[in-house]
């Protein structure tokens, strides 16, 4: 029988080096084997994997060198269907790699892309067995990072593979998920699937694995079973175990210590979600280290939105804050490090020596001196964070917002990290490592469900079988949604006088109200419409060419024309009226549900699927555009204290965060599409199939009657103006549609 994996003298070498990152590396598993591959930050192991499952030489910049093989076969040659049944990748970013808008449709894409069955009771088995409890009709987007990594998994497992390749799958789980995860892993092998796990908290895993390989600085540097494993070589590495003694607790904080800053009943939910925080209060002192804990979908990460002032009802005053989003590649918008690192200081009037020596501390400590020069979003994900941390601390916060600082990092960067931070500045940060919470928390404070709990009753506990949870009904078929929308874009072509399509706004605006998309989106959109029809309006009455034209004012020889201004309020009315139809088709419609519209109107699958995540991501490029200038805001004056050309320039370079982060989801989403057998001819059928009912009828046939009804009227009418055709029976109805269309 073929190995599972065969690397011989393996090597992957970037561009911009001279020599390989990765390898010569000669490694074998066997069917069956559960094997840890453990090593410090950027050692490669995230290289191996995707040179093991092939992604690395179809969607990486590099050069791959020696044989690679998966079950006796090359694995970059595999189709993407012979990939999704043959193996699975479970990478870093588990919310890259999500491929549908909802629960269900995520392990439905899989399972049907495999050739498997897509039934709701084996879905809900599927998720049971990744210790996933959650209705298939749940949205991805207002799922945990957890949830969104069990989910991966279990995406992989809906798949059959019989390999699976992850990446850190437990940096994002609680401890009762991930010994769920990491249980589920051990049976997967004891069934004859071979399982290599990346790992950096080797403890969780270290119990039930068969192996454990160690790299370091792209070379494996020990090849061991479990039990024979050397505990010193893996502290060299600064890797996680549970012989590593646990660092002191930090010292205790003065009984003296001021109140620096107090939350009181805490509220919060997410936008499209549930309520996720309910309730919570929190005191903080000066210098006070507070660790938020819970399980996955506990809401820590939504406290710390509510505390950092993201989320809720904005404050004024308080601490000088600076907070580290879970992504921190959306905190980095500068073209260097250095500049990341200046930009704070700078803003708050240091210059020359005291600036330089202030940037060179914080780079030795987080040690990132080595990469000054070099953009930020060039970094690998741990360099990145490092730089986010670096950047606030130069930035003298007096409460540092962190949330998961541990991800993609070994135990002495963790340690360095938290050193680095002076003890007069008060923290507060999410983790599910109970190691970094005793270590360097003063208190945890324990969440679960939305609520404060204690610690005993803050760990979930995993079904024993699949809920069955009620699955939501659809007022509108999306197709209906998509028929409103096209009769709204034909009478915004067809409408001509301004009560018509003053009408047709007012509907248009009522759609998107039913929605409560919010006071705070609302106002952005009133502002946004009242700056389009003010321009447009204003350039069609200084420029309107047509004769005859009436002057409404004239200044200085420049006249304001009365024609101009009606043609621009028409103009800019249909333009709204249009832009308020696809908003509202859009916000109603999730994104499969939307998918599955245009396939049973015999759209072109690749279009449709295409067209289907881009409006999934339209809402999530967003939500990272406000945590951008979020980020930017507290590490800098506001945007009111500086010059126009200042302003334009700072604006332009939130860009780059946002395009950079745009950029690595499209990169992870092409692996994760072939990695999940992607067919652009051949769709996977679907989940829940579409069905008009009694309101479809009731808004299409009408709404659709009356757009054909107009377009005929509107082209009689065109042939009539135009002298082509006229009938003297129908003179009534010309002057009808003279005064109303």
């Amino acid at each position: 029988m073929s190995p599972a994996v065969e690397l011989c003298a393996a090597t992957w070498r970037y561009p911009s080096q001279s020599q390989p990152s990765l390898g010569p590396v000669d490694l074998t598993l066997g069917p069956g084997e559960l094997v840890l591959m453990c090593g410090a930050t950027g050692s490669g192991k995230s290289t191996l994997l995707l040179l093991a499952s092939g992604l690395a030489e179809k969607h990486g910049q590099g050069e791959a060198g020696g044989r690679v093989t998966v079950f006796g076969r090359a694995p970059a040659g595999l189709s993407p269907a012979e990939r999704a049944q043959t193996l699975a990748f479970v990478g870093q970013e588990p919310r890259d790699q999500l491929l549908a808008g909802s629960v269900g449709d995520e392990l439905a894409f899989a399972a049907g892309a495999a050739g498997k069955s897509i039934e709701s009771a084996e879905l809900f088995a599927v998720m049971s067995r990744a210790g996933l409890d959650l209705p298939l009709d749940r949205p991805v987007r207002v799922l945990s990072g957890g949830q969104c990594q069990r989910l991966v998994v279990a995406a992989g497992l809906a798949a059959g593979a019989r390999l699976i390749l992850l990446d850190e799958p437990l940096a994002w789980l609680d401890p009762e998920g991930a010994a769920a995860l990491v249980d589920v892993l051990r049976r997967l092998a004891d069934d004859g699937v071979t399982v290599l796990v990346v790992e950096h908290r080797a403890e969780l895993v270290l119990g039930v694995a068969d192996r454990v390989v160690l790299l370091d600085q792209g070379r494996i540097v020990a090849d061991t079973s479990a039990a024979e494993v050397d505990f010193v070589l893996l502290d060299r590495l600064g890797v996680e175990h549970h012989t590593r003694p646990a660092p002191a607790s930090p010292a205790p904080l003065p009984a003296s210590s001021p109140l620096l800053a107090r939350w009181e009943a805490l509220h919060a939910a997410w936008p499209g979600g549930p309520e996720v925080l309910s309730g919570v209060s929190l005191e903080l002192r000066r210098g006070e280290r507070v660790a938020i804990r819970g399980p996955n979908g506990a809401g820590k990460s939504t406290l710390l939105a509510c505390i950092s002032g993201r989320l809720g009802p904005r404050r004024s005053g308080g601490p000088r804050l600076v907070a580290v989003p879970q992504d921190a590649d959306l905190s980095l918008f500068c073209r260097r490090v250095r500049d990341e690192l200046e930009y704070g200081p700078r803003e708050f009037g240091l210059r020359g020596q005291a600036l330089r020596e202030r940037v060179q501390e914080a780079a030795s400590v987080m040690g990132i001196e080595a990469l000054l020069d070099r953009p930020p979003q060039a970094l690998s994900r741990g360099q990145r964070l490092r730089v986010a941390v670096a950047a606030a601390l130069t930035s003298r916060p007096e409460l540092l917002v962190l949330d998961e600082p541990s991800a993609g990092q070994d135990r002495g960067q963790i340690e360095r990290m938290f050193g680095s931070i002076p003890p007069e500045v008060a923290v507060v940060f999410a983790t599910h490592d109970t190691r970094l919470a005793a270590a360097f928390a003063h208190r945890e404070l324990h969440l679960h469900a939305g609520r404060v709990a204690a610690p005993a009753a803050a760990e979930p506990i995993v079904p024993s079988g699949p809920t069955i949870h009620p699955v939501s009904r659809r007022v509108l078929d999306p197709r209906t949604r998509l028929g409103l929308l096209g009769a709204a874009g034909v009478a915004a072509v067809v409408l001509e006088r301004p009560a018509s399509l003053l009408t047709l706004c007012a509907l248009c605006i009522l759609a998107v109200l039913a929605l409560r998309p919010g006071w705070r989106r609302l106002f952005q959109g009133a502002l946004a419409a009242t700056a389009l029809i003010w321009s447009t309006t204003l350039s069609q009455a200084l420029f309107y060419p047509e004769e005859p034209r009436v002057a409404l004012l004239s200044l200085g020889g420049v006249s304001l024309w009365r024609e101009g201004v009606i043609h621009g309020l028409l103009q800019s009315s249909r333009f709204v009226a249009l832009t308020l139809a696809g908003l509202a088709v859009a916000l109603a419609t999730p994104p499969d549900q939307m998918l599955s519209a245009l396939l049973a109107l015999r759209f072109p699958y690749s279009p449709a699927f295409l067209s289907a995540t881009g409006l999934r991501f339209v809402p999530v490029i967003a939500e990272e555009w406000m945590v951008v200038r979020h980020a930017r805001a507290h590490r800098g004056r506001p945007v009111w204290r500086r010059g126009v050309f200042a302003w334009i320039q700072l604006e332009l370079d939130l860009i780059r965060p946002v395009v950079a982060r745009s950029l690595r989801r499209a990169r992870m989403l092409a692996r994760s599409l072939d990695a999940r057998g992607f067919d652009p001819v051949r769709p996977p059928p679907l989940r829940s199939p579409l069905k008009l009912g009694g309101w479809d009828v009731a808004l299409l046939v009408p709404a659709l009657a009356a757009t054909l009804t107009a377009v005929s009227l509107r082209l009689l009418f065109a042939a009539y103006v135009g002298e082509v055709v006229w009938f003297p029976s129908l003179r009534p109805v010309y002057a009808w549609v003279r005064a109303w269309l």
